[in-house]
């Protein structure tokens, strides 16, 4: 959340639920794995303007935000953007990981020989 303020009893509030596996992300109606929902929040004594979650790769991510910007009865808030960031950290499949294992002892053994041999 950027661009937020909140004077008086004025508050700013994103909170995103996220479903994984599935593209319902409504908590109530998530047929796969629910996150724990991440919730950013501006009000005249505090600022939480980011907030993140590590979870398992998925085929399917749902998202919902919802974002309330709330006056309040004596005070004002505002709010520039909200922005839902995913990033996946790389992971090798099984076959790689079995064909380096297996090139790797190759070459072990080729050396092993070549040294033998001379």
């Amino acid at each position: 959340m950027s661009d937020a303020t909140a004077i008086g009893d004025g508050v700013t509030t994103g909170i995103t639920n996220l479903c994984l596996g599935a593209l319902a992300p409504d908590p109530s109606s998530c047929s796969g794995t629910p996150v724990p929902p991440l919730v950013v929040v501006t009000d005249s004594i505090d600022s939480v303007l980011s907030d993140f979650q590590s979870f398992a790769n998925a085929p399917f991510i749902g998202v919902l935000t919802d974002i309330a910007v709330d006056g309040g009865l004596v005070g004002a808030s505002s709010l520039g953007t909200v922005t839902n960031v995913f990033s996946a950290s790389p992971v090798p499949e099984p076959a790689t990981v079995l064909l380096i294992g297996t090139g790797l002892i190759a070459v072990a053994r080729r050396s092993r020989m070549t040294r033998r041999a001379a």
